[in-house]
């Protein structure tokens, strides 16, 4: 191990520096100070060594600078001293001194406090090489992260499809890199498109994984039977799936692994293009708000459990007529249960009214004024949970 001895005596240094070679060890001799702080810039032992009294600089000065100058290359300092006041050892190891030893100094006792010195900083060696290996690990992980947001974020909608008598709007905020909520329009066949909404219980990674693995589900192809549109065997024709008959075969596949927590809460929506009415299922998606132009927001109740909760469950359709100028919001739970500092909710009934109060706004700028209320709300820039929001307004237009 390379050891600087810093000591102006030239007897005591002679010494030291026997000792030290004899036992193995690259030695580094210093007259004083100023000549151990050079050669600790140059050499960067792994022991130091040191004098308390020398010329140019003392041993407790040298123990601050190297102090104030290392890395990861923890080194260990010993001071040798005639002194044993208190007040003095204090000093010492305010500077930064690991180890004291006393005037004139017993050999074995020397290599007994070396060894512990050496010891330790093989401790802090290893720690060092510990914690770098742990940073690439969690750049590793922050890349992976990335790129995992990344491909979630590319399942949300790029630009929304574009209808003659409904348009569409959403919002989407993850409480961290990775969000359990996703949301999505898709459109069906020349008079359909399907709008769903979900939120899974839990955050980051398990949830956002579950939240793709439920949306790579909910596609549509016309040329082949998926979970939202089955192809008929006798014409060869699709069929849009009824939102109540989706709710109960997701429900079916997860109910089975319920064990491993896999639940969400869903609003699947078949929207009639020509007429705006909508079939749908609220399966533990409770706080969607209808907003209409000169009445009260309404609510929308559950229509069953969330998925995976329980097997067996047949989910209950509603249908819901939008007319001219109304507005549906689905919302996440990350909404309506985000607390304030006293631990409020900002529930649902204030969230009807915030989004009745900006019946008259765009749509997008709606939910964006949504989102930043209840920011407000809670306090603090950004939100404990997922949060997301998928909103449509009948436009009238095609009628």
């Amino acid at each position: 191990m390379r050891i600087l001895v810093a000591e102006d005596d030239a007897v005591t240094r002679k010494r030291l520096e026997g000792l030290l070679m004899a036992d193995g060890h690259d030695v580094l001799v210093a007259a004083d100070g100023a000549q151990a702080w050079s050669a600790y810039q140059e050499q960067r032992p792994q022991l130091v060594v040191s004098d308390w009294m020398m010329p140019e600089l003392d041993g407790p000065e040298l123990v601050r600078r190297i102090r104030g100058a290392q890395g990861d290359d923890y080194a260990y300092v010993l001071l040798l001293t005639s002194k044993s006041q208190a007040q003095d050892l204090v000093e010492g190891i305010e500077a930064g001194a690991d180890d004291f030893l006393s005037k004139p100094f017993d050999p074995v006792v020397l290599r007994a406090r070396l060894r512990a010195g050496q010891r330790i900083v093989e401790l802090q060696r290893d720690l060092a090489r510990r914690n770098a290996e742990l940073g690439h690990a969690n750049e590793r992980m922050a890349r992976d992260l990335a790129a995992a947001a990344e491909i979630q974020r590319s399942l949300l909608p790029v630009e929304m499809p574009r209808f003659t008598t409904v348009e569409f709007a959403w919002c989407f905020r993850p409480s961290a890199e990775l969000a359990g909520d996703l949301l999505n329009v898709v459109p069906l066949d020349a008079g359909h498109a399907a709008f769903y909404a979900l939120d899974v219980s839990g955050q980051g990674v398990p949830a956002a994984l579950l939240a793709v693995s439920v949306s790579r589900t909910l596609v549509a192809d016309p040329n082949q039977s998926t979970l939202l549109m089955r192809k008929d065997h006798v014409d060869a024709r699709p069929r849009l799936a009824p939102p109540g008959e989706v709710a109960r075969r997701l429900n079916e596949r997860f109910a089975r692994r319920r064990r491993q927590g896999e639940q969400f809460s869903l609003f699947y929506g078949v929207l009639d293009l020509r007429s705006c009415e909508i079939r749908y299922v609220s399966a533990g998606h409770p706080g969607s708000v209808l907003v209409r132009p000169s009445e009260p927001p309404g609510l929308l109740d559950a229509t069953g459990p969330a998925i995976g909760v329980e097997s067996g469950v047949r989910f209950a359709e509603r249908t819901l007529a939008l007319k001219p100028g109304e507005r549906l919001y689905v919302c996440s739970d990350g909404l309506r249960g985000a607390r304030n500092e006293a631990g409020a909710a900002f529930g649902t009934d204030q969230l009807a009214r915030a989004l009745d109060g900006d019946r008259e706004r765009p749509l997008q700028e709606s939910l964006d004024r949504l989102l930043a209320q209840v920011e407000d709300w809670t306090g603090t820039p950004g939100f404990q949970d997922d949060v997301s929001g998928l909103a449509l307004r009948a436009t009238g237009d095609g009628a």
